[in-house]
């Protein structure tokens, strides 16, 4: 069985205009709620084996900003397909992950990883919140082996949900 951790980086800032897409940074909400579910994730979910980020700064924020909490002697990969990539490209990515690691966390954006969640188990699409984490299970022995509708959602997180227990769309 191997897990997969979906995860989209926390809330942005818009307040930079001059700055390319690709580099701007969190807000004050963002750099509050990535270690609050950084510490969440510690207290429900095993220790992800490899962690991959895309490029963008605030997918680069969000992960450093839990790597202390939740997977401190994790290196991080950054992968450029996770901020160009389509869902089915992201999906090529996971499936050439070395068997060795039992649990994959991903740092990545929407609208892919609403698309890509939706893909993986074949449930109804809802979008990721800012902060959104998915905690997927794959019962295949290799990555290999990942295909659309082979996963089963064992998790879902975001930062409101302590307010909202109806789900991100409730």
């Amino acid at each position: 069985m191997k897990t997969l951790f979906l995860i989209r980086h926390a809330k942005s800032s818009w307040n930079h205009p001059d700055l390319k897409d690709i580099d701007r940074p969190l807000n004050e909400r963002g750099l509050a709620n990535a270690p609050s579910m950084a510490q969440r994730a510690t207290t429900q979910w095993t220790t992800p084996g490899l962690v991959l980020s895309s490029p963008a700064r605030r997918a680069k924020d969000t992960v450093n900003l839990m790597k202390p909490l939740w997977f401190p002697n994790q290196d991080i990969v950054i992968e450029k397909t996770l901020y160009e990539g389509s869902p089915s490209e992201v999906l090529d990515l996971i499936s050439f992950t070395d068997d060795v690691f039992e649990s994959v966390a991903l740092f990545f954006h929407n609208p892919t990883i609403t698309f890509l969640n939706h893909m993986l188990t074949g449930s109804a699409a809802f979008e990721f919140p800012t902060c959104g984490m998915s905690n997927l299970q794959f019962e295949g022995k290799s990555w290999g082996g990942l295909e659309v509708s082979t996963c089963s959602q064992i998790d879902f997180d975001y930062p409101k949900k302590r307010a909202n227990p109806k789900g991100p769309c409730g």
